[in-house]
């Protein structure tokens, strides 16, 4: 008998840690687990999953965030799509975007941590991806003050990291749109006249950086606000991924714009094949 315990006791473990994560993403989507030995109820009318998520995911900071997007980011990269130089430009700049969100939704959910740059770098790898893939575009040599500008915005977006008294994210954002002003500047002089698409560019790129500005004034002025009363960073990450699969478009319904592929939909089993994956890794490991 001691030994049929000892051999079931780290199994124990193991679906101790199941419980707990299935029972995280649960609550994250409105999921209520019935009591041992309870009786069956009736099934309750499906809840919309916009609806059923918990109420951080509709904090003010992430719906400002979205507005933000809608606002000035789509027109940005629009106006990218419209000079045929800038291939696969407008894109990136919405992906570079939907990075700094991760960031943002995590942070609605965790506590801030001691080593927050530490803490952080984990799920800045996606946005670091897209700035790499930003720097690493070829394009002719006309768009040279495009690109330079286009680089000084999208280096705005490390606001997230920025904290005093080193500096502040506004202050930071600032200097940013300055530096992408005395690029657009020249790409003005150029084709005043000559090309308004151009015009266009620098106009949504002025109007991309200011409200970005705004945004982080009304709701992380101090650095990236975090949840007073929030959870670790990896719980977090977990609440924010199934946050992000609430939320999602069937790839069969979702619609696009012309040109303008959908990096927003995904699969939306996400969640539980990271969560399968993590236990077969740990199983392997010899748990």
């Amino acid at each position: 008998m001691t030994q049929a315990s000892d051999a079931v006791d780290p199994l124990r473990g193991l679906l101790d840690s199941v419980c707990s994560r299935l029972a995280a993403l649960e609550a994250s989507v409105g999921i209520s687990t019935p009591a041992a030995n309870q009786p069956p109820t009736k099934s309750p009318a499906p809840v919309s999953p916009t609806k059923s998520v918990a109420a951080d995911n509709d904090s003010p900071a992430i719906l400002a965030y979205d507005a933000h997007v809608q606002k000035v980011v789509k027109p940005i990269a629009d106006s990218c799509d419209a000079l045929e130089g800038m291939k696969n430009m407008g894109d990136l700049l919405q992906e570079a975007w939907a990075g700094v969100r991760t960031i943002v939704v995590v942070a609605s959910f965790a506590k801030q941590p001691s080593d927050i740059p530490g803490e952080l770098q984990p799920h800045l790898a996606p946005l670091q991806k897209t700035l790499g893939d930003i720097r690493g575009l070829r394009l002719d040599r006309k768009y040279d003050n495009h690109c330079k500008a286009v680089m000084e915005m999208v280096g705005a977006l490390s606001w997230i990291m920025i904290r005093p008294p080193s500096s502040t994210p506004v202050s930071f954002v600032k200097e940013a749109n300055n530096s992408a002003q005395f690029w657009t500047n020249k790409i003005r002089k150029e084709f005043k006249g000559k090309d308004d698409k151009h015009i266009t560019f620098c106009d949504a790129m002025k109007a991309t950086l200011l409200d970005l500005v705004a945004y982080i004034t009304e709701h992380h002025k101090t650095g990236l606000t975090f949840k007073p009363r929030g959870v670790s960073m990896a719980e977090a990450a977990l609440l924010a991924q199934a946050n992000a699969e609430s939320k999602e478009v069937p790839a069969e319904k979702a619609p696009l714009s012309p040109g303008r592929r959908s990096s927003s939909v995904r699969g939306g089993s996400g969640g539980m094949n990271s969560l399968m994956g993590e236990l077969a890794k740990k199983k392997n490991a010899g748990w």
